[in-house]
């Protein structure tokens, strides 16, 4: 195997190498009577650059000075896609316009991978109309980075953001699910997510060096990520809304993923906010406080096949509109009162109340 197959191997899976290969030979020859191939270095380089990896880092594998990087690809690559792409000359000054415009001119290869095992089931999805809606737009149109879902337990989060992802997961070539109930340490997690996109990977020493190429890849890849259950590595009581001691370096990742640029989006559902989320300096976050069901709640009634409909509302409101709690309360009523929630509500009893 040649030299330029084995560097960024990241890159096999995702580009079409072989016709982008061919057709930036035929620009690079305009005007000549002979085609010849791409050399060896300028395949290794433009597989760097569509691996999110900047020129400098470039030249360190490839043992070169910065500067002569520089002059390669100003003369070289970057006139190459320049014509590919049918671009003015030398109006390319990014690398990463590389990446964009070859993508644009559909090099990339269309996938989509769901990696959603751990989400919860939805066929018994209720309301939330308005708030999909409302996350829809904050992703889809003013391509938030972060979404933090917000609500007391039971209320729906999960089954909110698991009906989401499964309503906009074409708009993304990943969505990955991952739940924080056993509270990974975030190594353990970023190594699972980073072999997520490439199996091949060599994963990195530091915890800062592997968030580093995780963000490489959301800014290579759509990605829809989804981390549910913030709450299990947060502390409780006093010092709610702080991390527990040994999961402080989540804050990092959260923040990372806020503020720095690329073209996916982080959910997080979550019982308390974290504090630190106030710190963030972007614009690309949006925060939802998830309240009761109200009249959605009465299709959990209507399933359970409860009477005494006149008295649903009062039922709905002692329980705050709580779906998980509405869910457990009408099995009550179904099997101890009959179904009746006059008989239940008589009882003048505050079992279950939350």
């Amino acid at each position: 195997m040649s030299f330029e197959d084995t560097i960024f191997p990241e890159v096999v899976d995702i580009w079409d190498l072989e016709r982008l290969y061919k057709d930036l030979a035929q620009v690079k020859h305009i005007g000549t009577e002979k085609v010849t191939p791409l050399t060896p270095v300028e395949k290794a380089i433009l597989r760097g650059l569509l691996a999110g990896n900047p020129p400098k880092q470039i030249a360190a594998q490839l043992h070169w000075t910065p500067g002569s990087m520089s002059v390669e690809l100003s003369n070289g690559l970057y006139r190459y896609v320049e014509t590919l792409t049918n671009r003015d000359i030398k109006t390319l000054k990014n690398w990463r316009d590389v990446a964009k415009w070859l993508e644009e001119a559909k090099y990339k290869k269309s996938k989509i991978i769901q990696d959603w095992e751990e989400t919860p089931d939805i066929s018994h999805f209720y309301g939330r109309e308005a708030e999909l809606a409302q996350l829809k737009q904050a992703i889809l149109v003013e391509k938030n980075r972060l979404i933090l879902l917000l609500g007391m337990g039971g209320i729906g989060k999960t089954v909110l953001a698991a009906k989401l992802a499964q309503t906009i997961h074409n708009n993304f070539e990943y969505t990955i699910w991952r739940n924080l109930r056993y509270a990974p340490p975030l190594a353990e997690l970023l190594t699972d997510l980073l072999t997520s996109f490439n199996p091949q990977i060599e994963i990195p020493a530091s915890i800062n060096s592997k968030i580093s190429r995780l963000i490489e890849y959301l800014r290579q890849n759509k990605c829809l990520l989804i981390l549910d259950g913030l709450e299990g590595i947060l502390c409780h009581d006093n010092l709610a809304g702080f991390y527990q001691e040994k999961y402080r370096n989540y804050s990092q990742l959260i923040k990372r993923i806020a503020e720095e640029s690329h073209q996916s989006c982080l959910i997080l559902t979550s019982q308390d906010e974290p504090a630190d989320l106030l710190l963030i300096q972007t614009q690309k976050f949006t925060s939802l406080q998830l309240g009761g069901l109200g009249e959605a709640a009465r299709q959990i009634l209507q399933e359970k096949e409860l009477s005494d409909t006149k008295y649903w509302r009062e039922l709905v409101e002692r329980y705050h509109g709580n779906p998980l709690a509405i869910k457990l309360v009408a099995a009550t009523i179904k099997d101890l009162f009959g179904g009746s929630v006059d008989s239940f509500l008589s009882q003048g009893t505050e079992f279950g109340v939350i």
